[in-house]
């Protein structure tokens, strides 16, 4: 179990530097996203929340998958849309 506090910022920092960039909070409301952002600044990084309150979650996942692909993050859309995308003439 956890014994203490633990040091958000201390932990995001340790992340930046291991080489993580792609921040995704699967828990309910966006403070752990917001905190990340507060925390790196312009440095780059994207830092998501998969269900922020007081939106439509079927779209905050549409999204959420978007700014992954943007950001040339795999993803498995076959999972959202029942098969592999295919490009239509």
């Amino acid at each position: 179990g956890l014994v203490g506090p633990i040091d958000v910022p201390r932990l995001i920092e340790a992340a930046y530097r291991d080489g993580v960039r792609a921040f995704i909070e699967v828990g309910p409301g966006n403070s752990c996203a917001r905190a990340i952002g507060a925390t790196l600044g312009d440095r780059p990084h994207l830092a998501r929340a998969a269900h922020a309150p007081r939106q439509d979650a079927v779209s905050q996942i549409v999204r959420l998958v978007a700014h992954l692909a943007a950001e040339r993050l795999p993803v498995d859309f076959g999972a959202l849309y029942g098969g592999a995308p295919e490009c239509v003439a």
